[in-house]
């Protein structure tokens, strides 16, 4: 039997930084555009350090050491674009609208256990972007009814890229290659609306 003491210490800092900007302009008195945009970014570090202290029975008192640093970089971008129009007096409007975002983080941490000289190297990629589309339109029929079309589409495609290398005291730094890898994810999500409301 073994007992096992542990002592671990946690230190992390974040820095976010946000900025945003948007403008409307009236081309005529019944059409109007808009435009905004988006900046946003996240820093983070990560330190852990975990002592390990075992005092077994029969075998000599030993001890170990697990420590780990982490930095985190995200950057996202969002622009929207829009434009209204009013034909007429009496109610009927079309909406459109455009959505642009994208967002990359950067993950990389590195692992090192004096058990068998234990080192990881991870660094991780991720890239996401997104289109989304609209189009809303409405028309009044008569006095208390009125037509609604509406149409959407989403466009996300996501990238990854993730790299795990490790060394111990009998083998070199290397690929790991179950977990190394480069993925691409995509999908495209569309949706029609037709209503009469009375």
């Amino acid at each position: 039997m073994v007992q096992r003491n542990t002592n671990s210490e946690t230190k992390s800092k974040n820095n976010n930084y946000n900025a945003s900007a948007g403008i409307v302009y009236d081309m005529t008195e019944k059409t109007s555009v808009n435009a905004s945009g988006t900046v946003r970014t996240f820093d983070s570090e990560n330190f852990g350090n975990i002592d390990y202290a075992y005092t077994p029975f029969k075998d000599p008192f030993y001890t170990s050491n697990r420590s780990t640093f982490g930095i985190n970089n995200n950057l996202a971008f969002q622009g929207d674009f829009g434009l209204d129009h009013k034909f007429d007096d009496k109610g009927q409007n079309l909406s459109l609208s455009l959505s642009l975002q994208r967002s990359r983080s950067y993950n990389d941490t590195n692992i090192d256990d004096t058990i068998d000289n234990l080192k990881d190297i991870i660094n991780q990629t991720t890239v996401n972007r997104s289109v989304i589309g609209k189009a809303d339109y409405e028309l009044p029929i008569g006095e208390n009814s009125k037509l609604e079309a509406g149409y959407r589409i989403d466009i996300n495609t996501n990238d990854y890229s993730n790299d795990v290398r490790e060394s111990t005291s009998t083998t070199p730094l290397d690929f790991l290659k179950p977990y190394t890898y480069d993925a691409t994810y995509k999908e495209t999500f569309t949706c029609f609306l037709f209503t009469i409301q009375k």
